[in-house]
């Protein structure tokens, strides 16, 4: 019955879509094409061909796989006279090394995949990638987006003005929590403020229950805990500071940063000796009730609906200070973005910026966000199928609550060690290095390197 209301919703939403684009004006001809067009009418002389090559992750056993070959046959209908070449590749190091080979050899693929913000700055200085504010003209195609999602790829504090790339689909991060485990501790409500988050951690630990799970063998776990506590303090803007060098790990504010995970550990919000967990143990945990909460992507939705809890998880966002409410709206996102080729030119420029708002348009949104469960990257989509108070709808409108995202502390540092160095340091930490000596540690390796 579900999947009924979905796809009836689903088709109300492309017929809608279709009717409006119809009915558009001419400016912008990718994006405003009928779908029923399938070329040059009866007289007039056929387009000129244009090959257009694509380098995603999106291949494989990848969920998206499907559904991206599925859109890009989808615009081929639309445009006949574009042909794509989908030289896509899973693997993140054979991914990898083919978009640096293509680059260093000027074969730049039209439209391609994530090569890491700091590696993207540096293809924008160079005019590898292009800059996209003038895409932004298109007020039905960009107003719809996530506010502040285009800001992660500002990259004007780093030497090269505007924007580069495009986002595609977000993870975004909240804390799930088991909600038989609140209410057999007495929480009536989802913590809002780190305060309300340390007495939920004390009402937990008093009926036996480690407040969070954690496997911080894995470095990156404790990484995550370091991101919500940084942005929710001092600001995204305070990490790309760091990134651009006009600021430091060393800074009163980030070593306060440090001292708040402290204070977690010490407050026993942890498992003992998680330092030593792994991931699955960390998973095992949570669905075994062991602990109520664990702080992760929206790609662990699916974990949680296929567990024997299923019905028993729920989602919020990571609290908020008291005291920093300028912060509230900074919010935690690991996003898929998409760059531009800068070498295209003529019409071949024309199709990939006309392929790049097909693939992030209301109608191929919605698809990712239905038929996948992907969190979506527009705010203008209709969701009203979606099950109300599943999973999906939670992680939904915790992406919707968010003004300003970043991913990662590293995301925006030149260093590639940076992302070894900040994890390591707090496991350093944790086995019990000072805060001060840990952001010692973190920014030696900033000066060392400058």
């Amino acid at each position: 019955m579900k999947k009924i209301r979905i796809m009836s919703a689903l088709l109300a939403a492309v017929l809608m879509l279709t009717l409006v684009l119809g009915g558009c004006g001419s400016q912008q001809p990718a994006d405003n094409t009928p779908s029923g067009s399938a070329g040059p009418t009866d007289g007039e002389a056929p387009a000129e061909k244009v090959k257009l090559t694509v380098l995603t992750r999106w291949t494989g056993s990848d969920a998206m796989t499907p559904l991206f070959e599925e859109t890009l046959k989808g615009f081929t209908e639309l445009h006949p006279e574009v042909e794509i070449q989908n030289d896509s590749v899973n693997e993140e190091a054979a991914f990898n090394n083919k978009l640096k080979t293509a680059i260093a050899t000027g074969d730049v693929p039209n439209v391609f995949y994530n090569p890491g913000i700091m590696n993207a700055v540096e293809y924008a200085k160079n005019g590898i990638v292009m800059e996209i504010s003038p895409l932004f003209e298109d007020k039905e195609w960009y107003d719809g987006f996530i506010d502040g999602v285009f800001e992660t790829y500002n990259f004007t504090a780093f030497g090269a003005e505007g924007y580069y790339a495009v986002p595609h689909s977000i993870g975004v991060e909240g804390i799930f929590y088991n909600k038989d485990l609140f209410a057999k501790a007495g929480i009536t409500k989802v913590p809002e403020t780190i305060e309300d988050m340390y007495d939920a951690i004390n009402k937990l630990k008093a009926i036996g229950i480690t407040p969070f799970a954690v496997g911080a063998k894995e470095t990156w776990r404790a990484g995550h805990i370091l991101n919500w506590l940084t942005y929710k303090n001092v600001g995204i803007e305070k990490v790309k500071q760091i990134g651009a060098r006009k600021a430091k790990w060393t800074d009163p504010d980030m070593v306060e940063t440090l001292k708040l995970y402290m204070d977690l550990k010490e407050r026993e919000a942890f498992p003992v000796n998680y330092e030593g967990v792994t991931y699955d143990e960390e998973k095992a945990m949570f669905f075994t009730e062991k602990a109520a909460m664990v702080l992760n992507g929206s790609w662990f939705i699916g974990d949680c609906e296929s567990s024997d809890i299923s019905e028993k998880i729920g989602i919020f966002a990571p609290p908020s200070f008291k005291d920093k409410t300028e912060f509230i709206g900074n919010g935690i996102v690991y996003p898929q973005q998409l760059y531009l080729s800068g070498k295209a030119t003529g019409a071949a420029k024309d199709m990939q910026i006309a392929l790049i708002k097909y693939l992030t348009n209301k109608e191929n949104q919605q698809k990712m966000a239905l038929e996948i469960q992907r969190i979506p990257i527009r705010k203008d989509l209709d969701l009203s199928s979606v099950e109300s108070g599943s999973l999906f709808a939670q992680a939904v409108e915790i992406s919707n609550s968010i003004t300003l995202s970043c991913g990662d502390t590293f995301d925006f540092d030149p260093l590639p060690s940076m992302m070894d160095r900040t994890r390591n340091s707090l496991i350093g930490m944790s086995l019990g290095m000072s805060p001060e000596d840990t952001a010692k540690e973190i920014q030696a390796e900033i000066d060392k390197n400058q």
